[in-house]
């Protein structure tokens, strides 16, 4: 029997994938990757974005005084790409190349919301995306990395009583 946790990362990438091969996404080529810790390594970054889709924390909790229990799963989307340059006074290219990767991490964002709110059984509670990119990481690694949280929870029997 697969996990919870393992069917809902498997059903939102492929949701995700299904979305990009109908070009619902400004950016082309994406890829959404299943990741189960540190994917990449900087690298193997590349110019497109790469999605590492993990569940990431799973919490239970009676949801009352029976044999009733509410999951919670955070599922988390790591967005990243290699930048051309880091420097916005370089070029105006810097600039437009973090705006269309902001625009992209905007479009998983709506893309969870619209395509996968129900999945595996789960409901999507809740999103976090703080902050929406990494400013460190522009400079010192020449690189792009947002990192989003959806919360997502299922109330269930407890099957072991």
């Amino acid at each position: 029997m697969t996990s919870r946790a393992r069917e809902l990362v498997s059903e939102i990438v492929s949701e995700l994938e299904s979305q990009a091969t109908q070009e619902r996404f400004t950016l082309d080529p994406v890829l959404f990757r299943k990741s189960y810790g540190h994917a990449y390594t900087l690298e193997s970054l590349q110019r497109f974005p790469v999605c590492y889709v993990r569940c990431t924390t799973k919490s239970q909790a009676p949801a009352a005084r029976s044999d009733i229990f509410r999951s919670e799963y955070t599922i988390t989307i790591e967005i990243v790409a290699a930048l051309r340059s880091t420097n916005e006074l370089n070029d105006g290219g810097t600039i437009e190349e973090l705006e269309e990767l902001v625009d992209f991490a905007e479009q998983v964002e709506r893309a969870m919301k619209q395509f996968c709110s129900t999945k595996a059984d789960c409901t999507l509670l809740r999103i976090d995306s703080d902050p929406l990119y990494e400013a460190d990481n522009l400079e010192s690694m020449n690189a792009f990395r947002s990192i989003q949280n959806y919360t997502y929870a299922i109330t269930e029997r407890n099957t072991f009583v």
